[in-house]
């Protein structure tokens, strides 16, 4: 009997480690319609627009979160789900996952490079003033 608890112990204990390590927190800011323009009205923001479903976004994710931690005090980064924020979506033309887009000043910039943290870095940092940006 006493095996059969310390087993059950162990298990519940191997659990709640397990799902303790998949609910770390990240610096990613979650953003909505609710709250989307007062958090981008101030500084440089990088925003990924992602579907949940979207393998390419799942692959994104640590790398993004990496990013958020890195750039954290110097660059917002947050992320959009579009699955549910579909006036975002619609806004800001968002056609295929996952999207990212640059805000800064009342202008909005397409990032079309690689997925790094060092070139999503450069691309908020300075890179953005070499591309168009639109006022949103």
């Amino acid at each position: 009997m006493k095996a059969v608890v310390l087993v059950l112990l162990f298990v519940a204990a191997l659990c709640l480690a397990t799902f303790a390590e998949t609910q770390q927190q990240s610096d990613v800011v979650v953003l909505t319609e609710a709250n989307f323009d007062e958090h981008i009205a101030n500084g440089v923001w990088m925003i990924e627009f992602y579907a949940p479903w979207c393998g390419h976004c799942k692959r994104l994710t640590p790398i993004w979160d990496e990013f958020a931690t890195s750039a954290k005090g110097k660059i917002n980064v947050g992320k959009v789900d579009c699955t549910v924020e579909k006036g975002l979506q619609s806004r800001f033309e968002v056609r295929g996952y996952p999207t990212i887009k640059l805000f800064t000043d009342g202008e909005v910039r397409d990032y079309r490079s690689a997925r790094t943290v060092d070139a999503f870095t450069e691309f908020a940092s300075n890179g953005y003033k070499s591309t168009e940006g639109k006022k949103y």
